[in-house]
C-alpha cells in the first residue's frame, strides 16, 4: 500500500540540540491524532561534542573534518534509529519514514542555514527514507527559516476553548500564539548561554542539573540590564536566532561592557534570570491575553529556571505540555516527525505569519531515499 493511502503513519523524529548532550528520537504514529510511542536518547562523546563546537566558536573548519563530522553525526542519529525500530517491530509498525533535523552550526537568513548530517548515509545505514534539511526551502521562499515549531505547535496543542501560547526552552527560546493563524518566532536565548557558561566554568557535565549552581548565585541587575539591551531583543518578529549571536563570547562581551566585577556563578544566576524575562516581556507584548501558557523543551529539566518563570508570570497559568498530552522533551522531535509525514505526502505547509515567507505555501525539507524502503512503500 502506498503511503499516500495509509491510514495511519509510523515516522521517526530525530535532532540534536545547541547543549550537544546527544541525539533524541522519537518514534511518532499519525492517525487522527499524533501519538508518541517511544523515545530514544544516544550521547554525544566528548570528542564529537568538541569538534561540533569547533566549527561553531571558529566559524572555520577544513573540508575533511566537514564532511567526517557530517557522517558522524549520521552515525550518531542511526544508533537511535536502531533503538526506535525495535519498539517498532515489537509494535508490528513499520516505520513509513525518518525526519533528520541535523546539528545547527550555522544559520544566516536570508541566504543559508546548515544542519550538519549526511543524511543520505542515515538512509542508506537504516534501509530508511529520510527527509532532512527543512530550513533552506523556507528561507528560499523568502523566511526566516525558523522556527518552524509552531507549525507542530498547530496542529498538536490548538484550542479554540482556551488562548494558549507555547515556548520551547530549546538552546534557543521560540514562542508559538497558537491560534487562526498561529504566530510565532524566537525569543532568544533559552539555555544556551546557560550551557555554554556552565560547561566553561564547571568540569562535570555540559549543562546545570535542575539549576543548581544558577540557584547559589546572585542576579547582578547592571548585567542584566546591560544584556536586555542587544537589539535582537527590541527587534519586531518574524524573527530568527543562533548561537551565531548567542555564544559565550557574546557573554564575555556584555561583562566588559557593564563593568561589573562578577563571580562566574553570578553570572549563571543573571543568565537565567534574562531568559525568564525574556519570555515574560514577550508574553506582556505580544500575548497578554493568553489564558496558559505551556512550555516544552529541554530548559523545563532546569527546575531554578520554570521557578524564576513563575516567579515573573504570577498572573499567567503556567504548564507543562505534559498536560496536552506530549511529554515536553518529546515535542521537538515530534515536530521533526511530522515535517517528514507532511513531506511524503506532498503536503505544503504556510509559515507567513511565523518566519515571514511568502504567503504560497511551500514542502519543507529534502528527500534522501533508501532505494528499496522506497519501492516497497511506492507498491
Amino acid at each position: 500500500m502506498s503511503i499516500s493511502k495509509k491510514k495511519e503513519i509510523t515516522s521517526i523524529g530525530i535532532m540534536s540540540g545547541s547543549s550537544l548532550d546527544g541525539a533524541d528520537g522519537t518514534l511518532v504514529s499519525y492517525e487522527k491524532c499524533t501519538s508518541i510511542l517511544a523515545h530514544a536518547y544516544h550521547p554525544f562523546s566528548d570528542s564529537l561534542r568538541r569538534n561540533i563546537d569547533k566549527i561553531r566558536l571558529s566559524k572555520a573548519i577544513e573540508l575533511t573534518d566537514f564532511c567526517k563530522l557530517s557522517s558522524d553525526i549520521a552515525d550518531e542519529y542511526s544508533v537511535v534509529v536502531k533503538k526506535l525500530s525495535d519498539h517498532s517491530i515489537k509494535l508490528k509498525r513499520q516505520i513509513d519514514v525518518i525526519g533528520a533535523h541535523g546539528q545547527t552550526i550555522w544559520h544566516q537568513p536570508p541566504l543559508y542555514s546548515i544542519q550538519i548530517c549526511n543524511y543520505a548515509r542515515l538512509a542508506h545505514k537504516t534501509g530508511i527514507s529520510v527527509v532532512g534539511d527543512f530550513r533552506n526551502a523556507d528561507i528560499a521562499n523568502g523566511g526566516t527559516g525558523a522556527p518552524l515549531a509552531p507549525l507542530f505547535h498547530t496542529a498538536a496543542f490548538y484550542s479554540p476553548e482556551e488562548k494558549r501560547s507555547v515556548i520551547n526552552l530549546g538552546g534557543i527560546a521560540n514562542i508559538s500564539v497558537l491560534g487562526k493563524p498561529t504566530l510565532g518566532w524566537d525569543i532568544g536565548p533559552g539555555v544556551t548561554l546557560i550551557d555554554s557558561w556552565y560547561a566553561k566554568h564547571n568540569s562535570e557535565g555540559s549543562f546545570d542539573i535542575y539549576g543548581k549552581w544558577a540557584r547559589g548565585g546572585k542576579i547582578n541587575h547592571k548585567l542584566l540590564e546591560c544584556m536586555l539591551g542587544e537589539a535582537f531583543f527590541s527587534q519586531e518578529p518574524p524573527k530568527s536566532t543562533g548561537q551565531e549571536i548567542f555564544n559565550i563570547n557574546w557573554i564575555e562581551g556584555r561583562i566588559r561592557e557593564s563593568n561589573v566585577d562578577i563571580s562566574a556563578q553570578d553570572v549563571q544566576s543573571t543568565l537565567t534570570e534574562l531568559t525568564a524575562l525574556l519570555c515574560k516581556k514577550t508574553i506582556d507584548k505580544f500575548a497578554p491575553k493568553t489564558d496558559a501558557l505551556y512550555f516544552c523543551g529541554g530548559g523545563t529539566k532546569n527546575t531554578y529556571l520554570m521557578e524564576r518563570l513563575a516567579e515573573v508570570n504570577q498572573n499567567t497559568k503556567l504548564h507543562s505540555t505534559k498536560k496536552l498530552g506530549i511529554e515536553p522533551e518529546h515535542v521537538e522531535c515530534g515536530l521533526i516527525s511530522w515535517l517528514a509525514v507532511k513531506h511524503i505526502l506532498g503536503e505544503p505547509v504556510i509559515t507567513h505569519h511565523i518566519t515571514g515567507s511568502q504567503c504560497a505555501p511551500k514542502i519543507l525539507g529534502a528527500l534522501y531515499p533508501a532505494v528499496n524502503h522506497l519501492a516497497a512503500s511506492r507498491a
